[in-house]
């Protein structure tokens, strides 16, 4: 179950590296179809106003880059523990362990090299993939257990609070992404007026 779980989360981000690559399909007419064609900037000079710097500067972690960050780096670490303990016992999960603790790493590593005040929309992607089958692993075994009462029994409680709190980070990076602005507020434009009129 875990490897099936595992493998939307490596496929976003084996979509995401493929796209980046310097002859991917960034580079393509499908990927081209996701670059803006006016920015913010550009259309407040057309419309006759000073360009003016962005009042949020790019380079520098909001609060909501740095709890997406910790978020990330708190799914990092728990990917790292679960596949510690797949190594020590050698079991069947140690595979999808280590291919989660990689693109958690992938996904801290991009959070805090490149902070933007804006959702990063390709780890939006691997957010809802990961919870997606954050919720398949937590699921699973809840309706096995109150579908077949008296031939499956609950997963320990270590277990369920584990799979719990795993879909709960997950939840809470995509919430936290998606409350995120869609463009940074410039000298003429009013933050709270953006995506809102």
């Amino acid at each position: 179950m875990l490897f099936k779980t595992a493998l939307p989360s490596a496929v976003v981000l084996l979509v995401i590296i493929f796209a980046s690559l310097p002859l991917g399909i960034g580079k393509t007419w499908l990927g081209r179809q996701f670059t803006p064609f006016l920015t913010l900037t550009e259309a407040e000079h057309l419309l006759g106003a000073p360009v003016a710097e962005p009042t949020l500067k790019t380079n520098k972690h909001s609060i909501s880059s740095i709890v997406l960050t910790a978020l990330a780096s708190f799914q990092l670490v728990y990917w790292i523990f679960f596949l510690a303990i797949e190594a020590i016992h050698l079991t069947s999960g140690l595979w999808p362990a280590l291919v989660l603790t990689v693109v958690w790493a992938y996904t801290v590593a991009r959070l805090a090299l490149q902070p933007r005040p804006t959702p990063q929309l390709q780890l939006l992607f691997v957010f809802l993939a990961h919870t997606a089958g954050a919720l398949i692993r937590l699921g699973h075994p809840l309706y096995l257990h109150y579908s077949y009462p008296e031939d499956v029994g609950l997963p320990p409680h270590r277990e369920l609070l584990a799979m719990t709190v795993d879909l709960f980070t997950a939840v809470l990076l995509v919430a936290t992404t998606a409350s995120r602005p869609l463009n940074i507020p410039s000298a003429t434009v009013d933050a709270a007026k953006i995506v809102r009129s």
